[in-house]
């Protein structure tokens, strides 16, 4: 009988080994294999995890194997980030979920620092916080022998990353649309100032990365839960964006639908456009006394004490 474990969501999996069994679960997993072949996600030598959707008993009976081909053949494409770093799952002597927590912390610790304590001390603290950032992410990356492919850092699934995003987007561009049209405030800039939209996407791609490729993934591994983790990750990104309640709220429900569209279609980079779009859509369609120019920080409180001067 081959092992059927519950990963993460409560999703039932089915596990095949290379060098493994014969039988049903060898007929089930080479006829998925070929379409888990199209994405080459990264799950460590000789091992694969298959969705396992309507098979609910095994048996080596020819009608039983025809039944497997046929459910095997209807499942869809799985990507390592559907369920999480398979090394916390599997138990393949990855890092541990101590050190998963660790690394969680050490990104808390290095974003709060900066933004409440350290920003502006001193000549170029921009280009410290930026190295350290970068190097955190990419240590756990390493340490875990992450590829840029399998974390998200890729374009060959672009489309349907894209068309995923579209409603999402479409939503959280909308309701502050319409909002600032009620209020009257739009103040959208002039054709000019879409030179500064690389900087915007840029920006927003680095925001995404430390959410998604470290604080989302090392809360799967800590957790062990998509939901649990999803929570995780929009919470940490939100206290990064205190004590704005706007920029807190937007946040969390933003960085819960980013962790849901990243678990199913893993791409860094079109969260990252789709996170420069909304927030330049906030900026300039609701007035200042709501965003307060998008500050965090004791920065917020500067704008909060200009706003009621000059009210």
């Amino acid at each position: 009988m081959p092992r059927k474990p519950r990963f993460p969501g409560g999703s039932p999996w089915v596990y095949r080994d290379h060098g493994g069994s014969h039988g049903g679960s060898t007929v089930c997993a080479r006829a998925t294999e070929f379409r888990i072949a199209r994405e080459r996600p990264y799950f460590g030598p000789g091992k694969r995890w298959v969705p396992f959707a309507e098979v609910r008993r095994w048996h080596r009976s020819g009608g039983a194997t025809a039944r497997l081909q046929a459910a095997a053949s209807a499942l869809t494409p799985m990507t390592e980030a559907s369920f999480g770093t398979y090394r916390s799952v599997a138990g393949t002597g990855g890092p541990s979920r101590a050190a998963a927590l660790a690394e969680i912390l050490a990104m808390l610790a290095l974003v709060l620092s900066y933004i409440w304590v350290w920003h502006k001390r001193f000549p170029g603290d921009d280009l410290v916080v930026t190295f350290l950032y970068f190097a955190l992410c990419y240590g756990s990356h390493l340490r875990r022998h992450e590829s840029a492919r399998s974390v998200g850092l890729r374009l060959d699934n672009w489309r349907p990353a894209a068309r995923q995003a579209c409603l999402p987007v479409a939503v959280g561009a909308a309701v502050p649309l319409a909002i600032g049209a009620a209020l009257g405030t739009w103040h959208f800039g002039p054709a000019g100032s879409l030179l500064s939209l690389p900087w915007h996407v840029a920006w927003g791609t680095a925001q995404q990365y430390g959410l998604l490729c470290l604080l989302y993934r090392r809360s799967l591994d800590t957790f062990g839960s998509v939901r649990g983790a999803a929570l995780a990750a929009a919470g940490a990104f939100a206290l990064f964006h205190l004590p704005n309640p706007l920029l807190v709220t937007v946040t969390f429900l933003g960085g819960l639908v980013c962790c849901t569209l990243y678990r199913r279609v893993p791409n860094v980079l079109v969260l990252g456009l789709a996170h420069a779009m909304i927030s330049t859509v906030v900026f300039s369609a609701l007035p200042i006394s709501i965003t307060h120019h998008m500050r965090v920080g004791p920065g917020y409180f500067s704008v909060a004490t200009g706003l009621a001067h000059a009210s």
